[in-house]
């Protein structure tokens, strides 16, 4: 059972989250190979609102209308719709389009009752899900881009 303290705490990180990626793209280096920093801003943006967003009222539809939850692959926006979609935007104007998807993000889980946070879905890589653990693997998808913005692409690799 996700409690109300746990929900709000979540809701308060989504917000934290996209701030700390927002100052993240406003110091990041434009590292070869990787996408410039506005551009990882629209990325989030699009997931916000092409994944995380339709897969959490997926997941509440079908919770509340007694269907077994939706079953998902891995999705994220096309590189290239991305890249062009926010090519001309600078980086205050990509993290406004942030602020914006995430802010209606928050609005649709706040606006959750206590058992729709208990709505599942199957993942093809993370397995069974509920609506908390979607949360929390948008935030954990925000911190990689955090991470290559601030650190390069190649922090992981072993030498």
């Amino acid at each position: 059972m996700c409690s109300s303290d746990l929900r709000g705490v979540l809701l308060a990180e989504l917000v934290m989250s996209a701030d700390r990626v927002v100052q993240a793209a406003e110091q990041a280096a434009h590292y070869e190979g990787q996408w410039p920093p506005h551009v990882v801003l629209g990325h989030l943006a699009m997931n916000d609102t092409e994944n995380w967003s339709p897969r959490i009222a997926l997941m509440v539809k079908n919770h509340r209308d007694g269907l077994p939850g939706p079953v998902f692959t891995w999705f994220e926006p096309e590189g290239d719709e991305v890249a062009r979609r926010f090519a001309d935007f600078s980086v205050s104007e990509a993290a406004a389009a942030l602020m914006a998807s995430r802010t209606a993000l928050i609005g649709q889980l706040r606006d959750l009752d206590a058992a729709d946070w208990e709505a599942v879905a199957s993942h093809d890589i993370f397995g069974a899900l509920d609506v908390r653990e979607l949360v929390l693997r948008l935030l954990a998808h925000d911190e990689g881009h955090r991470g290559d913005m601030l650190l390069g692409p190649d922090v992981f690799l072993e030498s």
